[in-house]
């Protein structure tokens, strides 16, 4: 492990040993922080009949979910200031449009790139279950 500085911010890198002995300098930049924001509230937070008539993946936000997607990019905007910041996102619609509301509230030249990530998501139960055996496996997750 190795860490410092690059252009003034920290790093630390994980370099295997078979590329630092063929490349001593070999340095990888890492992110100094990586935060974490859920969606906003979404049609199937509000109401879980909706699994029932639509795709999960297809669920987006609420009013409210908006509202809070905004409030969210502006905390967001407070805690980096003017640095630079990668989003990644799942392709469900409610995180596509959360990702949405939040640029609104940076700079764009500070968003150095958006990238729609398809192996963040969220648990995946199936389309169109069950109302009960949703609330059933809701249930089972709090226990833990």
């Amino acid at each position: 492990v190795l860490q410092g500085m690059v252009t003034g911010l920290p790093f630390v890198t994980f370099a295997s040993p078979s590329i630092t002995k063929v490349m001593p300098n070999f340095i990888t930049p890492r992110p100094a922080r990586i935060i974490l924001i859920r969606h906003g509230e979404s049609e199937g937070n509000r109401d879980e009949s909706v699994y029932t008539t639509k795709a999960d993946w297809k669920i987006g936000l609420t009013q409210l979910g908006r509202n809070q997607a905004r409030l969210a990019g502006r905390r967001l905007r407070d805690i980096v200031g003017a640095g630079d910041v990668h989003i990644y996102h799942s392709p469900y619609m409610r995180a596509v449009d959360t990702t949405r509301e939040i640029l609104k509230s940076l700079d764009p030249d500070q968003v150095k790139s958006v990238r729609e990530e398809p192996r963040i998501s969220e648990q995946q139960f199936g389309n169109l279950r069950d109302v009960e055996a949703i609330r059933r496996c809701k249930e089972e997750r709090k226990v833990f």
